[in-house]
């Protein structure tokens, strides 16, 4: 809560999220009257009217039929926030006027993604249903956008502003960790990062150079899209670098290309796609800043209300990356929603501590493959191939077999002692996977034991992949295109969202459960 808030607004504050935590924050449940409220919190009828004002700007108190009541979803508004709304209490010598509230709400769904750049608003109509307020406070709230420069005109309506250039041929550097034949290493959210941030550098007129990195031998080796070596692009077109790395060694292995990077006082974005980096100390400059999918706890709180709202009173936590800090907090915020629910064991954690990499199984999947017998089998009669099929065979049994595809098939091996266990357990009617890889090896093991999915056991995961969409997997999406909204204004240091990113030192945008098929009620 910020120095300048009167002790008596922090108690009025206070005292109204402790009225919301006994009425179970049910929707729509009546509050005492702003008076009967200052008397019981022992402050002035004027500091609870601000008190009222401000949780009715955050979304828990509305009107209903003349009487003040929760607001339907006040409580994942407040979860949202990580509770820290009360840690939010505006200055009462400046009080937040409507058109201010109804400008920070515009301004977080654009950093949100839910309102597009380049695109125009919707009809004022629609604006003053969605945020509550009157057209006047509506269109003063978006003139002070429009002079912020966050809005422009679009015939007689306003559109957010498109990202752009003012140099022409500008470009973008995207840093990816690669093998020593130029092959990315790209897990399921780099890929759709690094896929919408090619389309959305496409659609503002900036080139996105991708380059890949290899560290072998004690010294760098640069490669282009084509797996072709290169040099390291550094000329006046280049705007900033995005580093897309994997893991934590990836980020010590790398240090020297960082401090190189963080020298050239030129925008750097890191991008962490699991949350568990720790930043070398070189690295905290005001050219460089930390961004994240997945570290929180909201995904699993998110998720967690998701199943709660069905009637799962009884989930199972499914992860072999239990040694990672974004599978602890996923579980963290699965179990917080429920013992904010009064579902004190509603969530039993299986669990293995594993690195959430492919090639932490390499060893024992070629103790148990014998790959070398059916690499020697293929080239047997790889001789009478057509030179063509030869020329798409090789890489697959060279590279591809032993390097993904057996250690893949060992992976979802060792998942079946956490399934067995989690199976095992009658109570349980919902199975929360720590990724949708983990989530789909857990589908495939239900239709091998004939459990009806989602009759029986209700199944989701996290990161909304392609293979979540092809199963028809529930998922937890987290709104890579936001992200790369943010990245963006910060490589082009606009600095229109910085004031929202969730910790100082790095941004973090707000994800959605997508429901499909594997997920319903549980049977009574």
């Amino acid at each position: 809560m910020p120095h300048k808030s009167s002790p008596a607004l922090k108690k009025a504050v206070h005292y109204l999220l402790n009225e919301f935590t006994e009425r179970h924050w049910v929707d729509n449940a009546r509050l005492l009257t702003v008076r009967e409220m200052a008397v019981a919190a022992d402050v002035s009828l004027q500091t609870m009217t601000k008190a009222v004002a401000f949780c009715r700007g955050e979304g828990l108190i509305v009107h209903y039929k003349r009487r003040l009541c929760i607001a339907p979803g006040a409580k994942r508004a407040y979860d949202r926030s990580g509770g820290l709304l009360d840690e939010s209490v505006p200055d009462p010598k400046l009080p937040t006027t409507p058109p201010l509230r109804v400008r920070q709400q515009l301004l977080h769904d654009i950093y949100n993604r839910r309102l597009h750049p380049g695109h125009p608003l919707p009809s004022y109509k629609e604006l003053t249903a969605w945020y509550n307020c009157s057209c006047t406070t509506l269109k003063k709230a978006i003139s002070l956008l429009f002079n912020e420069g966050i809005l422009s005109p679009y015939y007689k309506k306003f559109m957010v502003t498109p990202f752009g250039s003012s140099k022409a041929g500008s470009s973008i550097c995207m840093l990816i960790p690669c093998d020593i034949r130029g092959n990315f290493y790209l897990e399921a959210l780099n890929e759709q990062f690094l896929r919408q941030f090619s389309a959305e550098c496409s659609n503002s007129r900036i080139r996105c150079e991708t380059t890949g990195i290899c560290f072998d031998d004690g010294r760098f080796t640069l490669f282009d899209q084509l797996r072709q070596p290169c040099d390291f692009i550094d000329n006046d077109a280049v705007l900033g670098y995005v580093y897309c790395a994997l893991i934590n060694k990836e980020i010590q292995r790398h240090s020297e290309m960082f401090a190189f990077l963080s020298s050239i006082r030129k925008p750097v974005a890191l991008y962490d796609v699991v949350g568990d980096w720790e930043i070398p100390r070189s690295m905290k400059k005001p050219n460089v800043r930390y961004f994240t999918a997945a570290v929180s706890q909201k995904a699993g709180k998110e998720t967690g209300h998701f199943l709660l709202d069905r009637g799962h009173r009884s989930i199972a936590w499914l992860s072999p990356f239990h040694q990672s800090i974004w599978s602890q907090n996923r579980l963290s915020g699965l179990c917080s929603v429920y013992e904010t629910a009064g579902i004190t064991a509603g969530v039993k954690a299986f669990t293995m501590d594993k690195p959430p990499m492919i090639y932490s199984y390499f060893d024992e999947a070629h103790r148990r493959f014998d790959y070398h017998a059916l690499r020697k089998y293929y080239h047997t009669i790889a001789e009478n191939l057509d030179q063509e099929y030869k020329a798409v065979l090789d890489p697959l049994f060279d590279y591809e077999l032993p390097e993904f595809i057996v250690p893949k098939a060992e992976f979802r091996r060792s998942l079946r002692s956490l399934f067995d266990q989690a199976l095992c357990d009658k109570s349980i009617t919902a199975w929360v996977a720590a990724n949708d890889e983990v989530a789909c090896a857990a589908l495939g093991y239900c239709r091998e034991k004939e459990v009806s999915v989602p009759a029986k056991i209700s199944i989701a995961g996290f990161d909304d992949t392609d293979e979540a969409l092809r199963n028809g997997l529930t998922s937890y999406n987290f709104n890579t295109s936001a992200l790369v909204l943010v990245l963006l204004d910060f490589i082009l240091q606009r600095n229109l969202y910085a004031p929202l990113y969730c910790h100082a030192r790095s941004g973090e945008v707000d994800g959605m459960v997508v429901g499909r098929n594997t997920t319903g009620c549980p049977d009574t």
